[in-house]
């Protein structure tokens, strides 16, 4: 009696393989020469290999993207802080019996101001009265802004603006604009 045993490379029966070895020993060397046979095939296929070139494609690509927009995160970043100041010296204006505006100083520098230019405070968050943009300049047609208790923009004498304010904020050729709104004080 011949029995075959056809191997897949891996052993479904054990038990089954196990017994026809014990029943038929010679067959247990062409069974475990065959297995000694089999190569351990490792590595990468190529699907695989593109795959992972095509992720760090994209990754660099993604990268080198955001790089060009450094400039401009940095113009828009100093613009969301002077926007945030005056909005602040807004909203105190609108809650207490003071006025408060932004007085600008020069072309980087400006500072919170109480009532008066000469009443400087400190802006929460900040070291000091004075806040110096970096690597940033502005120009503005006025040299101060205060808001009355309703929040609309002012001069210091009291004088309700009558033109919209612009503040044009300029930083490695890339400029951006800061509008307040006369009659209301809304800063978009």
């Amino acid at each position: 009696m011949i029995v075959i045993l056809r191997h897949t490379g891996e052993n479904r029966y054990p038990a089954l393989s196990s017994f026809f070895v014990k029943l038929y020993p010679r067959c247990s060397s062409i069974h475990t020469s065959h297995t000694r046979n089999v190569k351990n095939h490792s590595g990468f296929t190529l699907i695989e290999i593109i795959s992972v070139l095509i992720i760090i494609a994209v990754i660099a690509l993604s990268v080198t993207a955001q790089t060009d927009t450094f400039a401009n995160f940095h113009i828009e970043s100093q613009t969301e802080i002077m926007k945030t100041h005056i909005r602040y010296a807004q909203n105190l204006s609108m809650y207490s019996k003071d006025s408060y505006g932004i007085a600008f100083i020069s072309q980087n520098t400006y500072q919170f101001v109480k009532n008066t230019t000469a009443n400087l405070v400190i802006i929460p968050g900040e070291e000091s009265d004075t806040v110096t943009l970096s690597d940033t300049t502005y120009q503005t047609s006025v040299n101060e802004v205060f808001f009355d208790n309703l929040g609309r923009p002012k001069l210091a004498n009291g004088t309700l603006l009558s033109t919209n304010t612009i503040i044009t904020l300029t930083s490695n050729a890339i400029n951006k604009t800061i509008t307040i709104t006369k009659n209301t004080g809304y800063v978009p």
